[in-house]
């Protein structure tokens, strides 16, 4: 999976884009996402973001609308080591993710790396 997250701001402020690819182990492509963002809050090393499906390409779910939903990611920036969360593996689609939510940063990035600067309170 690529996760493009561009998000800056804080809850007041918040905007920026997001884009999911997803390609299944054979190269086939599973999901396209992309869409904007509604939300973003930092803490030390770990931002959390949401924001609002634009665009979705789902080739092996036609039935499947993602447009107009709103989708979690939580991102940890480890130098070396980033991990990334994201929402709709939690609540399989059936819902919007809550605004300014997301889940622990579950994963393990391969490529690539995060920056998250936030203002400490």
């Amino acid at each position: 999976m690529l996760f493009e997250i561009n998000a800056h701001g804080n809850p007041a402020t918040s905007r920026g884009t997001f884009r999911v690819t997803h390609h299944l182990p054979d190269g086939t492509l599973f999901a396209e996402l992309d869409g904007e963002v509604d939300c973003l809050m930092t803490g030390g090393n770990t931002a959390v973001t949401t924001g609002v499906i634009k665009r979705a390409n789902l080739p092996g779910h036609p039935e499947v609308n993602l447009v107009g939903r709103r989708v979690g990611f939580t991102v940890q920036d480890n130098g070396r080591a980033d991990r990334v969360g994201w929402s709709w593996a939690v609540n399989g689609f059936e819902e919007s993710a809550p605004r300014c939510s997301g889940p622990a940063p579950f994963y393990k990035i391969e490529e690539g790396g995060y920056v998250v600067r936030g203002v400490d309170l």
